[in-house]
């Protein structure tokens, strides 16, 4: 106060004498210069492209910041590979060791269908945590937030982006995940998805995000593996069930796995509103059968098919029941296409 006081007398008595002190603007009495650097805050003179990059800043950072969270979640799996030995990254990959650790075999007793590749390895790319946070912003989805997901084992590295741009923004992850995955995906025993975010959660990266572990397969019931391999499956779901504090789901059906799945959530919300539901991969469950409404749909969903769930048929899936309850959902399985779509077109290489 006395600072401003003191400045105020100065221009004053130089505007008494005749004479402009220097730091006054040509041509301004040096009375009304004190009320602007005395008085309340100055008006935000910044013009429209520059108050739309400060506003944007946030956001970038965010993005920033989940990118960087995906990459140091890849970079634990890939260590822990290393570290238990006996693993290289294949040598096209060899350039992105943390990215061929998403990887896995392409056969393995626990692979539940098929998936190309090149998918698998786009999906590697850790611009897609930013990608999401950015998506997630745009949509007010933000700190306190509350972020449903369906995470299969198909596409390990996005599972982890999606953990990533919550964490970023001040999100909170609620996923149900299943054990087993397409081919190349979280495939191997010891490295798949409910093991591999045992391992980035131990590492401190991460906060664990899976409520509940399945099978996953047909029905999300293990359906259509061997005995080998469902037995396999359910000593993996039982021990990650217990590193998480998740539960162990035991469905015998389609239709008792997306109720299961519903019942988690509705549980875990505690009355709260999902701010939005993301299903990673193809869980039965999670999308339905082949015929499900907006089973082949990707990207954003804001409204379900009229009639979609009425009461009077078995409920098609959980993307279906949560959509036509009012909670949009991000669809994640074309990866390639949103690539494009997001500007990620040369992930890996795409082209």
């Amino acid at each position: 106060m006395t600072r401003c006081f003191g400045r105020l007398t100065l221009l004053v008595v130089t505007a008494m004498l005749g004479a402009a002190p220097a730091a006054s603007h040509a041509g301004a009495p040096g009375i009304a210069r004190s009320r602007i650097e005395c008085g309340s805050r100055p008006a935000d003179v910044r013009g429209p492209q520059a108050a739309a990059a400060a506003a944007a800043e946030p956001i970038a950072v965010a993005a920033r910041n989940a990118e960087r969270r995906a990459h140091d979640a890849m970079e634990a799996i890939r260590r822990e590979r290393e570290r238990r030995g006996g693993w290289v990254p294949p040598s096209a990959y060899a350039h992105a060791p943390a990215r061929a650790a998403l990887l896995g075999a392409e056969l393995t007793p626990l692979v539940s269908t098929m998936g190309p590749l090149e998918a698998k390895w786009v999906a590697t790319d850790p611009r897609w945590a930013g990608a999401l946070a950015r998506q997630f912003s745009a949509r007010g989805i933000g700190r306190g937030a509350v972020v449903l997901a369906s995470f299969s084992g198909s596409f390990p590295a996005l599972n982890l982006a999606v953990m990533a741009a919550a964490e970023a923004l001040g999100a909170r992850v609620v996923a149900v995940s299943s054990v087993t995955a397409s081919t190349w995906g979280a495939s191997e025993p010891g490295f798949t998805w409910p093991e591999m975010e045992v391992i980035v959660v131990r590492a401190g990266v991460l906060p664990a995000a899976s409520a509940a572990i399945t099978l996953g397969a047909s029905s999300d019931a293990g359906r259509g593996l061997d005995p080998d391999g469902l037995a396999l499956a359910r000593q993996i779901q039982q021990a990650t069930a217990l590193a998480l504090g998740a539960e162990a789901l035991e469905v015998r059906s389609l239709g008792e796995a997306i109720a299961a799945r519903l019942d988690v959530y509705r549980r875990r919300l505690g009355g709260r509103r999902a701010a939005v539901y993301v299903n990673v991969g193809g869980n039965h469950a999670s999308l339905g059968g082949a015929r499900a409404p907006l089973r082949h749909v990707e990207g954003w969903i804001e409204e379900a098919p009229p009639g979609a769930v009425d009461g009077t048929a078995p409920t098609p899936s959980v993307l279906v029941a949560l959509v036509a309850d009012g909670i949009p959902a991000l669809s994640l399985l074309n990866v390639r296409r949103l690539a494009r779509e997001w500007g990620l077109a040369d992930a890996g290489g795409l082209r």
